[in-house]
């Protein structure tokens, strides 16, 4: 499904028309990591960041990571780990009081999620004959492939002088909507691969569909570059 992909693109466009000609009274650059993406079921691994801000109350960043294990144990001991990339590209507006000198930060976001996974399947794998009738199991390994996109609202803080002068934390929630496609690759002739079927239902997020998707957590913010 490409409806979340379709709604960042037009309404990343719609901000980038509205502020790409305005002049900046303050610029900063941020470095930023997902502390709890290490944890992330399916998409464990570092996420970095970056965030620049084009006026002293609008930005634009993106985090992205590399995906190499899970952290959780699958029922399923025929998978392997997962391998692979996470982006998440955002737009921010924050609020803070202009007065005073470094200030704790409200701010909404619109982020968007761009995920790709490989992930070797290890099961009997039947292979059927021309009749359809099954001849032998193969047990060599085929792919997984899972494309996950996703669209996400969040409101959060940014709070100043964490541990470090130039260092900050921030905590944030958010709700969205998230589509997952699965697909094969590396099957040998006559493979039959059982489809994974369509449901819309919450519970039931780990099939080809569209889900309501949470985000809550918080990241650790470093301030390389300021103008005054």
């Amino acid at each position: 499904m490409q409806l979340p992909r379709f709604l960042f693109i037009f309404l990343m466009s719609l901000f980038l028309v509205q502020v790409v000609t305005a002049q900046p009274n303050k610029s900063d650059i941020n470095l930023r990591t997902n502390v709890l993406s290490w944890l992330e079921p399916n998409a464990g691994g570092p996420v970095v960041g970056i965030e620049y801000f084009i006026n002293g109350k609008f930005s634009i960043g993106a985090d992205a990571g590399i995906i190499f294990y899970n952290p959780v144990k699958n029922n399923d001991n025929n998978l392997g780990n997962p391998n692979g990339y996470k982006l998440k590209p955002e737009i921010r507006y924050y609020r803070y009081k202009k007065n005073k000198e470094d200030p704790t930060r409200l701010f909404f976001a619109l982020e968007g999620l761009f995920l790709k996974t490989k992930t070797t399947n290890y099961s009997d794998l039947p292979i059927a004959d021309n009749m359809g009738n099954i001849i032998y199991y193969y047990l060599g390994g085929f792919d997984e492939i899972k494309k996950v996109t996703g669209l996400t609202t969040k409101a959060g803080v940014q709070i100043p002088r964490f541990l470090l002068k130039k260092m900050m934390i921030e905590l944030y929630v958010g709700i969205g909507v998230r589509s997952k496609i699965y697909s094969f690759s590396n099957l040998p002739n006559g493979a039959v691969v059982e489809q994974r079927g369509t449901s819309r239902l919450l519970l039931q997020t780990d099939i080809d569909g569209s889900y309501p998707s949470i985000a809550a957590g918080f990241k650790l913010v470093y301030k390389i570059k300021t103008h005054q």
